[in-house]
């Protein structure tokens, strides 16, 4: 692939690079490009340190799967790796994963919108069990827009 950058520095100078897609390719100082660069499949690699270096992505640190849902209907409204929500009861539901997640360490977060309770039952590398509840303490199912999020490392 050719693609032709300008480095602010050199204002009135083209710079012709060819830039492989298997290398391993650095480019410092200010630049701009004549098309929009993309990433297409990043690869990210190394675990967060206990203090995180702002502005860098770890790969045990990224969301790895969440889902939208109506708990009433157990319909998906939308999705990134959720293969299908089992409904174990009133109120408890197990979304699975379409893609195993690496260890069972990992977080998961709730929100239920007629629900004032909520908690992490169980937590497995294929699936996620979250249970709500009312204000009586009494378990719910949650109306549209019952969301869980996971984040760790795939």
């Amino acid at each position: 692939m050719r693609r032709f950058v300008r480095r602010i520095g050199d204002i009135g100078k083209v710079i012709a690079a060819a830039v492989s897609t298997s290398a391993n390719e650095t480019i410092t100082g200010a630049w701009t490009f004549s098309t929009a660069p993309s990433i297409a499949s990043p690869i990210i690699t190394g675990t967060a340190p206990a203090t995180p270096v702002a502005g860098r992505l770890y790969r045990d640190a990224q969301v790895v799967a969440w889902v939208n849902f109506n708990g009433g209907t157990n319909a998906i409204t939308d999705d990134v790796n959720v293969s299908s929500i089992t409904d174990n009861g009133t109120g408890d539901y197990s979304p699975n994963f379409a893609t195993n997640i690496t260890a069972v360490g990992y977080c998961c977060l709730t929100l239920g919108s007629t629900a004032i309770t909520m908690r992490i039952a169980s937590l497995s590398v294929s699936s996620c069990r979250v249970q709500f509840f009312n204000e009586a303490a009494t378990p719910t199912d949650s109306a549209a827009d019952t969301c869980v999020c996971c984040i760790g490392e795939l």
